[in-house]
This record gives structure tokens, sequence and C-alpha cells, in this order.
């Protein structure tokens, strides 16, 4: 069978999906082998034995225009996306926008400013391995906002100065959750009792994941100048100098050498 006739069923790719992942979703569709439907969709690269997938040959295949598939599929744009600013791992994303895509589980790259599906509430990121996105109750609306001011961020200070600022916030969180400087109220408060929520006391053994930590602390890490606020708090607390009375001014100038008299010049 020549695949490279149109696919009759129509199914588009998800929004950042990878391409092995579109293209088993599709051969799961029409029972075909995932590995040969890959064949027919790729070239081979010259010099190697590696072959690419040849945008051409997919939109011909699905019947989709090659740039609407590049839209979706991150490794088919040309030029190829930034990728330091994207997660190097391929992971599941919000489990109600992968229920609208046909033909089985769907896998995406995901930028590093994506944490939060704002739609459905869920935190999708950066996740364990096999650790589902995580539902976000009412109680937890300061996560999801916390998304969208991670977004103006991204709009104001690009993708390098973003990714440093809240990975310095993330950093900084998780110095002052550990150490708690002092007895006083703090952001470590409110970390617990947001990681509470996600990780409700008794079902650690079960239920513990280092990305509903990370969910947790979320929104302090993102939160325009709170990381400068939070290294403020992270330093040890210095006792301040007392202001000068009279007394401590005549100590110090009793504490002064004598001033000779100058000599006069004959």
């Amino acid at each position: 069978m020549n695949y490279r006739r149109r696919l009759p069923i129509p199914v588009p790719p998800a929004q950042h999906e990878t391409v092995a992942s579109y293209l088993a979703r599709l051969a799961n569709l029409h029972g075909l082998d995932p590995g040969e439907l890959w064949q027919q969709a790729s070239t081979p690269q010259p010099g190697t034995r590696r072959r690419v997938i040849n945008p051409s040959l997919l939109a011909a295949i699905t019947g989709r225009p090659a740039e609407h598939l590049a839209r979706a599929l991150p490794e088919l744009r040309r030029p190829g996306p930034d990728w330091q600013a994207w997660r190097h791992q391929p992971q599941p994303g919000c489990p109600r926008c992968d229920a609208r895509h046909d033909g089985g589980p769907v896998t995406r790259l995901l930028p590093h400013h994506r944490y939060v599906c704002t739609r459905h509430r869920y935190w999708i990121g950066p996740p364990d391995a096999g650790q589902p996105a995580t539902p976000l109750g009412p109680e937890l609306a300061d996560i999801v906002q916390a998304q969208r001011r991670h977004l103006r961020l991204l709009r104001r200070h690009g993708p390098a100065a973003t990714y440093d600022a809240v990975l310095t916030g993330f950093l900084l969180c998780g110095h002052l959750w550990t150490d708690q400087p002092g007895d006083w109220d703090g952001p470590w408060q409110r970390w617990t009792r947001r990681a509470e929520i996600l990780i409700p006391p008794g079902t650690e053994s079960s239920q513990f994941s280092a990305a509903r930590i990370f969910a947790a602390a979320y929104p302090e890490a993102v939160t325009p100048g709170r990381p400068h606020r939070l290294a403020r708090l992270a330093q040890p607390r210095r006792r301040r100098p007392r202001p000068a009375t009279a007394v401590h001014r005549r100590d110090r100038a009793a504490a002064r050498p004598a001033r000779l008299p100058a000599r006069r010049h004959r």
C-alpha cells in the first residue's frame, strides 16, 4: 500500500506535539505500522542512516498544508525554534486538552515558561517521570494566576532572562523553605499550606512529587521583584548599629589622639 496517498481520517496535530507522537496516533487510527508510516513520511539524510521527516510528504499524507503542520509541530519549523527556551524531555500535557485528540496519548515538547494549563487548571510541569498532571482546585487559584504573571515576564524580558529569574526564584524559595530563618511569619507558611493541599498528609508515599513541591512555591518564584525580596530574607539578620548619643560622641572624642599644634615657619 502506498501510504503517501491521503489518509482517510483527518487528524490534526496537537499544539507542541512531537512528530513521533503525531505519527503514532495516525498509525493507530488507520491500523498501520508506525515504523512503515515513518518511512513513508521521511527521507534519508545524506551520508547517514538517519531519516528525517519531510514536511511535504507529511502534508501529502495528512492533507494538511506543511505550514499548518509546522505551526503545531515544533520539530518541523524552519528555521527551528530556540531550543534553549524549550524543555529537552517530551512530556504529556493537560489531560483535558489531550482528550480532544484521537488515536492515543499525546506527547508534547513544551517551552520552559509553560507550567499551568490556565484553561483547565492543571499543573503540567516540569513533571516527574510518569507523574500525571495535577488538578488545581479553587484553593490553589494563586498558582493559576502565577502562570499569567510568568507569561507577562516573558513578553517583557524575553525567554533567557525570564528563565534565569524564575530559576533563581525557585532556588531562593527552596533555601528559605529548608532553613526558615527565625520563628517569624514568612512565605514558607504559604508553601506548606499549598503543599498539604497538593500532597495531603498521610498520602506522601503515593502522592509525593517534586513537581508538586515546585507548584507550591511557583507564585512567589514568578512574582516580579519577589526573588530580590526573598534574597534579602535569606541573608542572616544583622543587628542595626545604635544611634550615637552624647555620651558616645564624648567617648569617641576622648579616644582620638591629641592634635599637635601647627609649627610656625621662621
